[in-house]
């Protein structure tokens, strides 16, 4: 009877160790997946990190690029108005020169009209004199002829 109570605590040892040594090989199980999720979570935040990064860096070169382009647009821009400008600056010179030569030619032309009128007047003025000269010198000698 004391073997049977001896062995019955034994068995129930040996029942107790190996539920222990199930229950450890449990928490050694549950602490390797608790691992394995944890450097599963590791890597997938290594990862979303890393595309983070790389979307980050792919918006500022394209945020870059965009600046580039728009700057070159701009500058191509001002070149065109600047030519533009040059241009209208070209033609309003062509346009001031002509007009300047057309003046100086009307004025030239109007002195030459004024002096031809001058002298037209100049002549009609000496030939209106003559006439009354000979007017007065005939009244002179119809007077003297009268009074003689």
């Amino acid at each position: 009877a004391v073997h049977e109570v001896e062995n019955e605590r034994t068995l129930r040892r040996l029942e107790q160790i190996r539920t222990l040594k199930l229950d450890l090989a449990a928490a050694k199980e549950e602490i390797a997946a608790l691992k394995k999720g944890e450097q599963s979570r590791t890597e997938r935040a290594a990862a979303l990190k890393e595309k983070t990064q790389a979307y980050v860096s792919q918006l500022r070169a394209d945020h870059a690029a965009a600046l580039d382009a728009a700057a070159a647009d701009g500058q191509r821009a001002l070149e065109a108005k600047q030519l533009e400008l040059e241009r209208f600056e070209a033609a309003a010179a062509d346009e001031i020169a002509t007009a300047q030569m057309s003046l100086e030619a009307a004025e030239r032309t109007a002195g030459l009209e004024a002096s031809s009128v001058r002298a037209t007047l100049a002549a009609e003025a000496k030939a209106q004199i003559r006439t009354m000269s000979r007017e007065i010198r005939e009244i002179e000698r119809q007077l003297q002829a009268e009074g003689g």
